[in-house]
């Protein structure tokens, strides 16, 4: 056949010069057009090509990726042959130009067909075998750059995401950070800032970390620090295949704390104002009702029921001037004008003359008043206005707050001293209180919610002032107290 293609011992040679060459050309190649460029270099070497096409299948039909030279000839329908043979082939037009069509094949998918006007006739069958060898490592590569290129992407897309989650985490207040299961930082965001939480804090935090790895189970619970801030603190579990982690979130909730600490107060406040209302009326309305007897029925009033009256007059009130005192020390309390004036005092007969004041009262509550003296004589220097206010508020308090539902019921008083401090406790066994009503019974116009709370008369500043007092003397108070079984409040002052 004329112009027929064969390989010479010199062509060979070229041949596998050519190979080495585009094999180095696939190994470099990092776009789909080094490829194809390079084994349109490959076919020049071995053929005459006149025009070239490079097809790449596609839903709709062919699409043409590069082209060279002048063709008008249709090939749509060989391309379709090519297509579904998947294997080299060759095709005479009609101005007797040989037409060659390379598809490149891997894992029997065309990848893309070459197709060229060459002016051989035919091609030797060694070249011919080379040529798809040739077409079989340019699909190689074409599927490699494919791969590099979705990975690529993949990357892209997985720093793009890593960085606007970092984006979104950093412009979260709340501290974020990830643990592995070593217990190493793996990632935090720009609040992060655990290591400078005070010695309590951190301690807790460690603790949950440790429970919510040991149980798998999230964690969520709210943290007080040294430095008087509050941290609502969340741990949760993170399960990826063979690594576990731990994502935890800290947020400061101070002001909403502090904030709902004022509500609270504001709360109180008007409570308060509602019962001192209460308190002063009830007197208010005792005098004014006997005294208006008096007024208009004195005349037929017999001596001994006139005294009664008068009485019942003086009684109420004394009860209003206590509460007006109460009222008083409050507001120098609050106005930073407390002022002692200390002496050396007789504690012992400073209890007894309140025990004596307040046997009225522990007679209408069927309570009965011990008292439990280190000595006849204990003498400290405190204030003695002040500090019999401390031993009424406490004593008044427990009679007040006494069990009716147990048969005895007493209130006992002791005093002790040692080198250093005046050691004064008030014990009962009454209706005591919730380990969380005990903690707030020093607060101002704290009332605790009870049966009896309604019933027992008062502003619920009685205790507030007695810590006042005792903390102005130096000193501390503490409370103690179970629910149903009694209460036990222990002043210390020193000497």
């Amino acid at each position: 056949m004329e112009g027929k293609t064969t390989l010479s011992s010199g062509s060979r040679r070229l041949l596998i010069r050519m190979s080495s060459s585009f094999l180095r050309e696939m190994a470099s190649s990092s776009a789909s057009s080094d490829v194809y460029m390079a084994l349109v270099s490959a076919l020049r070497n071995v053929l005459t090509l006149i025009w070239y096409r490079i097809f790449v299948p596609g839903n709709e039909g062919f699409v043409v990726l590069k082209s060279a030279g002048d063709s008008s000839e249709d090939l749509g329908s060989y391309l379709d042959w090519v297509l579904s043979k998947k294997t080299i082939a060759f095709t005479q037009t009609y101005d007797n130009t040989t037409v060659l069509f390379l598809p490149l094949v891997f894992k029997d998918e065309v990848k893309a067909i070459l197709a060229g006007g060459i002016e051989e006739t035919e091609v030797d069958v060694e070249l011919q075998e080379s040529l798809q060898l040739f077409s079989y490592l340019a699909a190689s590569t074409l599927v490699n750059i494919e791969l590099n290129e979705s990975l690529s992407e993949k990357n892209r897309m997985i720093e793009e995401a890593w960085r606007f989650l970092n984006n979104l985490l950093d412009s979260f207040p709340d501290q974020v950070a990830v643990y592995d299961e070593n217990g190493v930082v793996v990632f935090k965001n720009r609040a992060f800032g655990f290591q400078n939480l005070p010695s309590k804090c951190l301690a807790e935090l460690e603790q949950a970390i440790k429970t919510a790895s040991l149980t798998g189970e999230a964690v969520k619970r709210e943290i007080e620090c040294e430095d008087e801030h509050f941290y609502s603190l969340e741990v949760f579990p993170l399960d990826f295949g063979e690594h576990e982690y731990l994502l935890v979130r800290l947020d400061d909730i101070t002001g909403s704390k502090e904030l709902e600490r004022l509500k609270k107060i504001d709360q109180l406040k008007m409570e308060f104002i509602a019962n001192v209302s209460h308190e002063i009326r009830t007197p208010l309305a005792a005098i004014k009702a006997y005294a208006e007897t008096m007024q208009y029925l004195i005349e037929e009033l017999d001596p001994q029921t006139l005294k009664d009256f008068i009485n019942t007059i003086v009684d109420q009130t004394l009860h209003l001037e206590e509460i007006v005192d109460e009222l008083l020390d409050f507001s120098r309390i609050e106005l930073g004008q407390l002022q002692l004036e200390r002496s050396e005092t007789d504690v012992v007969s400073l209890v007894k003359s309140v025990v004596n004041s307040l046997e009225k009262l522990a007679m209408e509550k069927d309570v009965e008043i011990r008292t439990n003296f280190d000595s006849e004589e204990i003498l400290a220097y405190v204030d003695h206005r002040q500090f019999r206010k401390v031993v009424t508020n406490l004593v008044s308090n427990s009679i007040k707050y006494s069990d009716p539902s147990k048969p005895q019921r007493w209130v006992e008083v002791r005093l002790s001293q040692d080198d250093n401090a005046l050691i004064l406790e008030v014990l009962d066994n009454g209706i005591g209180m919730t380990h969380e009503e005990s903690s707030k019974a020093f607060e101002r116009f704290y009332r605790a919610d009870t049966s009896l709370t309604y019933e027992v008369s008062g502003t619920g500043l009685g205790l507030s002032i007695v810590k006042e007092i005792v903390e102005a003397h130096g000193g501390e108070v503490s409370i103690t107290s179970t629910k149903g079984e009694g209460t036990t409040v222990r002043v210390v002052i020193p000497r």
